[in-house]
C-alpha cells in the first residue's frame, strides 16, 4: 500500500506531462490505470495464492521448521511443475516486475526529496543515493528485510490510511490542528501497537 501512494503521484504527475491539465481527465486516467492495475496484480496474487495453498503442503515440513524460505517455495513450486526452464522464466518474470516498481519507486521519491529539499540535492544525485542504499539493503536476504520492514510499516500504515481517508473530508474540515491531532493520535497507538508487539515477541523468545 506505501508503494501506492508513490506510483499514485506518478501516475499523475505523467498524466499532467502527457497534457492532461483538467481535474476530471487527471481523475479518469487515474481510475483508469487503478482498475488496469488491479485486474493485472489479482491475477498474479490469485495465482500466487492458489500454488501455495495446492502445492505448499509439498514442503510443509521445511516451511514450518524455517529451512524453506517464502522465497525459495515459490522457485521450488515453479522448478516442479515447469522444469529448470520454468525457474529461469521465474527469474526474468521476478527480476522484470521487481525492475518496473523500483523504477517507479526511485523516480516518485527522488521528485519528492528533490522539492522537500529545495533543489540542494539533484534529481540525478538523489536517484544514484537511492539505488546505492537499494542495493545495499537488498543484499541482507528476503526474511531479514521483512523482519525490519514489518515494525516500520506496521507503524505508518495506520497513520497512511489516515491520510487517504482526511482527503474525502478535506472540503468540509479547512483548519489543520484537527489533522495533526488525528494523526498524533493515531500515531502514538502504532507506537505502543508496535512495542507491544516487540516485547511480546522478547517475551516468547
Amino acid at each position: 500500500m506505501m508503494a501506492s501512494i508513490f506510483f499514485a503521484v506518478l501516475i499523475i504527475n505523467t498524466a499532467k506531462e502527457k497534457g492532461y491539465s483538467s481535474q476530471k481527465s487527471i481523475t479518469s486516467i487515474s481510475i483508469y490505470a487503478a482498475f488496469v492495475a488491479t485486474a493485472l496484480l489479482f491475477v498474479v496474487y490469485g495465482g500466487l495464492s492458489y500454488l501455495g495453498a495446492t502445492a505448499g503442503n509439498v514442503w510443509r515440513d521445511g516451511l514450518m521448521s524455517g529451512e524453506i524460505s517464502p522465497a525459495t517455495l515459490l522457485s521450488l513450486i515453479t522448478e516442479r511443475i515447469l522444469g529448470s526452464y520454468g525457474t529461469m522464466v521465474l527469474a526474468l518474470v521476478v527480476s522484470t516486475a521487481c525492475l518496473t516498481t523500483a523504477v517507479g519507486l526511485v523516480s516518485a521519491s527522488a521528485e519528492y526529496f528533490e522539492e522537500l529539499l529545495g533543489g540542494k540535492l539533484s534529481y540525478k544525485k538523489l536517484v544514484v543515493i537511492m539505488c546505492v542504499v537499494s542495493a545495499c539493503i537488498c543484499n541482507l536476504g528476503l526474511v531479514q528485510i521483512i523482519s525490519i520492514s514489518a515494525p516500520i510499516l506496521t507503524l505508518l500504515y495506520p497513520v497512511t490510511i489516515l491520510m487517504i481517508i482526511t482527503v474525502f473530508v478535506r472540503d468540509r474540515i479547512t483548519s489543520v490542528m484537527p489533522y495533526r491531532i488525528t494523526a498524533v493520535v493515531t500515531m502514538i497507538f502504532s507506537i505502543i501497537d508496535v512495542a507491544g508487539r516487540s516485547f511480546g515477541v522478547q517475551a516468547c523468545a
